[in-house]
């Protein structure tokens, strides 16, 4: 009978943890791949409900101190899109490069973005990340360094790459 209890017990806090542990309702969106120093640099909070966020600091991630403030700005919220409230953050003032993170201070406590970069080129550097992982992907597949479990046979050629390209992979090995 008293472990029916325990069971009871534990299947009802299961149930009851995600009714307690509420996500964060305010949120900081920011551009993950980071702003420009020359350009124009927002970002925008996110709530369900009306609050009052007079200000907003940006942060050096690496030190943690207050590096520039400014006031927020009541965005109004979107028809069709839940309830949510926007305010926007306007840090253009801001040109310094480095890691940032925006803050604000609510009653119910501090809330933070994830951090960013401000500087030069930051879209150009992401672009140049993303195109090299992509080619070295690419690379990686097409000279098929990955070991097939049948063996280096060109039937198991066929099979790992496709028919008809076994035979161009091994003149290409044969090249190099």
């Amino acid at each position: 009978m008293l472990f029916l209890d325990k069971k009871k017990r534990i299947f009802y806090l299961l149930f009851f943890i995600p009714f307690i542990l509420n996500a964060q309702s305010v949120k900081i969106i920011t551009n993950h791949v980071g702003y420009e120093d020359n350009e124009a640099n927002h970002a925008i909070i996110l709530s369900d409900t009306r609050l009052a966020i007079p200000t907003f600091s940006l942060i050096d991630a690496n030190t943690r101190k207050v590096v520039y403030k400014n006031k927020t700005a009541f965005s109004a919220s979107v028809d069709k899109w839940k309830n949510w409230l926007f305010w926007t953050l306007d840090f253009t003032g801001y040109t310094i490069p480095g890691t940032y993170k925006l803050q604000v201070t609510l009653p119910s406590g501090i809330v933070s973005s994830y951090p960013f970069i401000i500087g030069k080129n930051v879209l150009k550097k992401f672009l140049y990340v993303i195109n090299s992982t992509i080619l070295k992907f690419k690379y990686e597949k097409m000279s098929n360094r990955a070991k097939c479990k049948f063996g280096n046979s060109s039937y198991a050629l066929q099979f790992c790459i496709g028919p008809g390209r076994a035979s161009n992979i091994s003149n290409w090995r044969q090249r190099t």
